[in-house]
């Protein structure tokens, strides 16, 4: 509809905010949970300002807010690895803490640079095509779609597994189409949380199973595992939470 896809606003929250623990932190960390609550569209066309901040930075977790023009605002939690070998003096470690904000742009700067690489946008038509490409075995019934996603290099970050925005999209676009098979219409996204419990590495292909949890007057709600379709391992559990405008006059989405 001419707007910020809600998926890409997913993997915004992931990336850059992964940035900004990168700030205070000697690593980005790996995703255990990403919660995000949509407002507003952002029309095509405009400039979409993100702002992110890191609300707690412990030993073991970090915690950023995420947030644009009140669009939409997200929460990003993500584990922290023990760093080996950390520097005992004093002025080593105030150095290394100086040095951590030019390490997160050149963090998020290699992103953007890895993701403009090979990037053809007259072949894209929209960020699910993008994301989604190349589904197959998609079954659907009454309250519940299963399909597969291959883990190419289209999809993978850095570390070669599955990228959280990605894991995102499958929630949402996936728990859409549950909704679809239940309800006239597929809604208007309200909530996505995610808790991420394990990789999905590339070469192999995540099952997406979701199923209707509520379906109600104006809400529904479904939840979508992901799991290793080789191994039937779960990678990750979401949460889609949607409104639905049947039987009001005059409503239309604008996400």
């Amino acid at each position: 509809m001419g707007a910020v896809s809600v998926y890409a606003a997913a993997t915004l929250v992931d990336d850059v905010s992964s940035g900004a623990i990168r700030s205070v932190s000697e690593h980005p960390g790996v995703s255990v949970h990403i919660s995000i609550n949509y407002f507003s569209p952002t029309p095509g066309g405009q400039d979409c300002e993100v702002d992110s901040r890191v609300t707690k930075a412990g030993r073991t977790l970090a915690f950023a807010e995420h947030t644009g023009r009140v669009t939409a605002r997200g929460t990003h939690t993500k584990f922290i690895p023990p760093i080996p070998d950390q520097p005992s003096d004093p002025k080593a470690k105030a150095q290394a803490a100086a040095d951590r904000p030019a390490a997160a742009d050149h963090f998020i700067s290699d992103m953007v640079a890895e993701a403009q690489e090979g990037f053809q946008p007259e072949a894209t038509t929209c960020f699910e095509t993008t994301a989604l490409h190349g589904l197959t075995d998609i079954t659907a019934s009454p309250g519940k779609v299963v399909c597969t996603l291959p883990i190419k290099h289209r999809v993978k970050n850095r570390y070669k597994t599955l990228h959280g925005g990605c894991t995102a999209t499958l929630v949402d676009v996936i728990g859409s189409a549950a909704v679809m098979t239940v309800a006239e219409h597929s809604g208007v996204s309200l909530q996505i949380s995610i808790d991420y419990l394990s990789e999905l590495p590339a070469g192999e292909e995540c099952e997406a199973t979701a199923t209707v949890s509520h379906l109600g007057k104006s809400t529904a709600t479904a939840s979508v595992d992901l799991r290793v379709k080789r191994t039937g391992r779960l990678a990750a559990r979401g949460t889609h939470v949607k409104f639905l405008a049947n039987g009001l006059p005059n409503v239309r989405s604008k996400l």
